[in-house]
């Protein structure tokens, strides 16, 4: 009996060990992929700011090029609002 409920036992602590590991692997992909995300969004940022500073420094922009600047500038806040979480 005793070594029955000790074998039992260590199946039962590898399994729960298995899963522990199991959740990590998954949280770590989790962090990766959040991580990758957010340069990527920097990046994104930042070139925006770049082009805007740009545009912003031409004289007689076109009102086509006025609209892409405006909706530059949105995405732009929106970036930067879902980088500040």
């Amino acid at each position: 009996m005793n070594q029955i409920g000790l074998v039992a036992s260590d199946a039962e602590e590898l399994a729960r060990r298995r899963g522990l590991a199991a959740a990590r692997r998954t949280r770590e992909t989790e962090r990766t992929l959040l991580l990758r995300k957010l340069v990527r969004l920097e990046r994104q940022a930042d070139q925006l700011r770049g082009w805007i500073a740009q545009r912003k420094a031409d004289v007689g922009v076109s009102p086509e090029m006025q609209r892409m600047l405006d909706w530059a500038m949105a995405e732009l806040v929106e970036i930067e609002g879902f980088l500040d979480l």
